[in-house]
């Protein structure tokens, strides 16, 4: 099974992070989930997992709240199999393995991934484009959506590039909240092209 394991990067993330560059009324919670495209380095996976946290630490009463090795900030534990993370390459990988006789199937993947109620499903179009990883994830984003489970997705990619390899995705993903980050590079501070305003998306 793929477990719900966070980036150490990412296990402090807060929208706090964000200040007022974040609209609030933006990251109201959508039931068909959230979907952050921009260019690299803007924050989206930061976002991402920031909003997902947010909204597991008060929904699930059993989530354990410990310090980190500095013993400043704390570091969270989420009950099994409420939460998954995973970026779109590694979830790929880890379907073709099963094609080896591995014991686990491609059906039992989906079925496991679409059964988690939050999953944060991180560089949507970073993998190698083929019929079977666009089908796979259809299946999967579908599927969830289907069965009322929050999908949080990150993207380099526009809509409309998307769109060129997978239609259906395409409108799967415009049922979710878009949310506008700042085009700055979060590691270097350097202003950067703001991909949500380009035309043809």
């Amino acid at each position: 099974m793929i477990n719900s394991v966070i980036p150490a990067e990412y296990r402090s993330a807060r929208l706090e992070d964000f200040g007022d560059s974040i609209n609030q009324d933006d990251i109201k919670w959508n039931p068909y989930g959230f979907c952050f495209r921009g260019d690299p380095k803007i924050g989206k996976t930061h976002m991402a997992t920031a909003l997902a946290c947010e909204h597991l630490r008060p929904t699930h009463p059993h989530t354990i709240a410990r310090l980190d090795e500095s013993g400043t900030e704390p570091k969270y534990i989420y009950p099994s199999g409420c939460f998954s993370w995973i970026t779109v390459p590694t979830l790929l990988a880890r379907i073709r393995s099963t094609f080896n006789n591995s014991g686990e199937t491609e059906f039992d993947i989906i079925k496991k991934m679409s059964s988690t109620p939050l999953m944060v499903l991180d560089d949507l179009g970073a993998e190698a484009q083929s019929d079977f990883s666009s089908s796979t994830l259809y299946a999967l984003i579908s599927e969830r959506r289907n069965r009322h489970r929050i999908t949080i997705v990150t993207s380099n990619q526009r809509l409309s590039e998307i769109n060129a390899w997978n239609p259906r995705i395409t409108s799967r993903l415009a049922e979710m909240a878009t949310v506008r980050l700042p085009s700055t590079d979060r590691r270097l501070t350097k202003p950067v092209p703001d991909a949500l305003d380009r035309p043809g998306d």
